[in-house]
C-alpha cells in the first residue's frame, strides 16, 4: 500500500510538470505566431557628423532588418512594412538581415 501511494503522488507531480510544460510551449507558440511577427520597432537616431558634406545634411536613411522572408511574411505584412518605411520619407533604404 505504501508503494502504491508513493507511485500515485509521483505520477501526480509528473502530470503537473507536463501541464506546466504544455502551457509554456503553448505560450511560446502564441508569441512566435502572433506577437513577434507583428512587432515593428521604429527608432530614430540623429547623428552629427562634423565633416559630412552639406548635401547630406538632413539625409534620411531607413534600415529594415529581420524581415524573415518565409511563409509567415504575408503580402499584407509586407505592405504594412513598406507603408511604415514610406512614412519616414527616406532618402535611402537599407535592407539587412532578410
Amino acid at each position: 500500500m505504501r508503494n502504491r501511494k508513493w507511485l500515485l503522488e509521483a505520477s501526480q507531480i509528473v502530470l503537473q510538470y507536463f501541464r506546466w510544460l504544455f502551457l509554456l510551449i503553448f505560450c511560446i507558440i502564441l508569441y512566435a505566431k502572433f506577437i513577434e511577427p507583428n512587432w515593428i520597432e521604429i527608432k530614430t537616431l540623429q547623428l552629427t557628423l562634423p565633416h559630412l558634406p552639406a548635401e547630406f545634411h538632413g539625409y534620411r536613411i531607413v534600415q529594415i532588418s529581420d524581415i524573415h522572408r518565409d511563409r509567415w511574411m504575408t503580402v499584407p505584412r509586407l505592405r504594412r512594412i513598406v507603408h511604415l518605411v514610406n512614412q519616414q520619407h527616406p532618402d535611402l533604404v537599407a535592407i539587412t538581415g532578410i
